[in-house]
């Protein structure tokens, strides 16, 4: 189920399955369209222009997102640490997919992988505004 509340929530999420089937049959090209999604609803009057291409660059333009969800969740401990991780995670499934031969070029086909952790923080940050 799509969450459409614009009022209450500041992330836009997607459930789990839906996710995972988007985003591999697509390979990878859904999630230009999640952060797409999550970049308007956060955006600082940035213009179309702008959030199209941050969503076609999404894991350079993320980080932010990831770091603003992570202050909404309360959790500041161990907050920073998942931060980096799931960018980083998500940075080597886009690009190390795309740019590694034989088998491990089908990464780009998983990077639904990181995104289901991402789906998640994004969710414990709308479930705590």
């Amino acid at each position: 189920m799509t969450i459409k509340n614009k009022e209450t929530l500041n992330f836009y999420t997607e459930a789990p399955a839906r996710l995972v089937i988007f985003s591999f049959f697509s390979a990878g090209v859904y999630n230009m369209y999640y952060f797409y999604k999550n970049f308007l609803k956060n955006s600082d009057a940035s213009s179309q222009l702008v959030l199209v291409a941050k969503s076609i660059l999404y894991p350079f333009f993320c980080f932010g997102l990831l770091k603003k969800a992570s202050t909404n969740t309360g959790d500041d401990s161990k907050s920073s640490v998942k931060v980096v991780l799931l960018w980083g995670a998500l940075f080597i499934f886009v690009y190390a997919g795309g740019l590694l031969q034989g088998d491990l070029k089908y990464l780009a086909f998983a990077t639904f992988i990181p995104l289901l952790g991402i789906n998640s923080l994004f969710k414990r940050a709308n479930s705590r505004i």
